[in-house]
Order: structure tokens, then sequence, then C-alpha cells
């Protein structure tokens, strides 16, 4: 499906996807169940643009277990989804091939900046194409070592910097591998800003959770701030009402009254 690289050594070839880390960590842990997550380079041949490079990450997840269905596929990627971009995110699966899965789809969320209305972003769409995914394949399954009458599974493979250009406004690739410290900086200004407003809203949670505590100190109700400034006749608590300070409402000396 894609075209690689060739080396110097004629048995060594760059791999395309991660996907080839399944049946190795299907022999490796076999016969127990699995939830595993691959992370890995991958190479592809290909002309570069501002949405493809020839090296890129990509992520792959593996999940081997008796029972396992579709719908958990579905549901395991749509809270990802509303995790990552948003509860409420609209998200979609369009039937699709992959040699490894069968059934295969690609996963859909709704655009974020038309809101799925269609713009330039989505190609008049609506929808942005995120991830592939489906069921493991059952002769993968059985060279894996597990029986598919009893065992079953779902993958799913994604791209992080395809995600990191979604979830951050960023519309060129080749960004992340120009060495700009423009962008470099950039990103690590605005990572560190949703690192220190997400520190923040974890304190007020930890605070909130330890108040609504039964049976301890959380268990009084909070005690209104106090007002510091008088209001409508009453002393303020705290600091004196500015407007009652000796000589607040007397003009300030000019050059007339030198």
């Amino acid at each position: 499906m894609q075209d690689t690289f060739y080396t110097t050594d004629p048995s060594v070839v760059l791999r395309t996807h991660t996907s080839g880390g399944q049946i190795l960590a299907m022999q490796e842990r076999h016969p127990e169940p699995i939830r595993v997550i691959l992370p890995g380079m991958c190479y592809r041949n290909e002309q570069i643009t501002a949405r493809s490079e020839i090296q890129f990450h990509q992520i792959e997840g593996l999940a081997v277990g008796p029972a396992i269905t579709f719908a958990d596929l579905k549901g395991t990627l749509t809270e990802f989804a509303q995790r990552l971009f948003g509860e409420g995110r609209g998200a979609r699966f369009r039937a699709s091939y992959f040699p490894f899965t069968e059934p295969s789809a690609e996963m859909d969320i709704a655009c974020l900046l038309c809101d799925g209305q269609g713009c330039q972003l989505c190609k008049e769409t609506g929808w942005l194409e995120i991830l592939g995914c489906g069921m493991v394949h059952p002769t993968v399954l059985e060279n894996g070592g597990y029986d598919p009458d009893e065992w079953s599974g779902f993958a799913f493979g994604m791209g992080p910097e395809r995600i990191a250009m979604l979830r951050h406004g960023i519309r060129d690739i080749r960004y992340f591998w120009s060495n700009d410290l423009r962008f470099l900086r950039a990103r690590s200004a605005q990572l560190a800003r949703r690192f220190r407003r997400a520190r923040r809203f974890a304190g007020r949670t930890r605070r909130a959770a330890h108040q609504r505590r039964p049976g301890g100190q959380g268990d009084r109700p909070l005690r209104r701030r106090r007002r510091r400034t008088a209001v409508a006749g009453r002393p303020g608590h705290g600091r004196e009402d500015p407007a009652r300070r000796p000589g607040a409402g007397r003009r300030p000396p000019g050059p007339r009254d030198c």
C-alpha cells in the first residue's frame, strides 16, 4: 500500500507502519490477554507536502482478549476523541481496508474550525480523518498463537504529528522536522501555558473534593468572603473606605494655589 526506502543491506527495509509490532507482541505475551501501545518511527517514499512527510511517528494500539467486539473498539476511540478534542465532539467510522484487520474502518471527527458545517480545512466535508482501525484479522491471531474461535481483538494506528496539527492548529507538518527555533519556542510557550492552567484546575478540583469529603473538615459550609469596603452606610471590614478619608473630595493643588 505504501512505497518504502531500501538500505545497503538487501535484507533490511524501513517500515511504513507500526502494524508489524502486533505479531511480535502476541508471540511474546501469549497466552495472556493483551493491552499494549507500540510507538515508533515510520518511513514512506512519497512527496513531501504540508500534510505528508517521508518520516513520521506512528502509535499502534492493540487489545486482544475473549469476547472483544467492534463495539469495544468504537467506544474506546470515541472516548479518546472526546477527551482529546472536547466533550460532544462528533465522530464517525467509515469502512476501509487494511491488510491486518477485518473489518477495517477509518475514524473522522467533526471539523474543529467549522464544527461540521464545511470549510477549506475539511475540504467542505465537515470531517477530519484522525486514525485507522479495525478488528484483528483471524489469521494474525492464529499466527500470534491465539485461537480465533475463542479470542478476538482490535487495533488502531494514528500519527501524533497529525493529531498535534489538529489539536493546536498547525498547518504544515514540515515544521516538526525543520528545527525552526521560532516554532519550537512558540509551541513550548503554548504547552507551558496549558500545563499551568491544567495544574491550577487540578488544584481547585482537589480542594473542592476535600471540602465535600463526608465526616471531615469539608462538611462545614464555606464562609463567604467578607467585603472589605463600606457599603450603604455600613462600616467596611478590613480596610477603610477611600471615600471616607479626610480630604477625599478636595481638589488637588494646582499652579494657581501656589
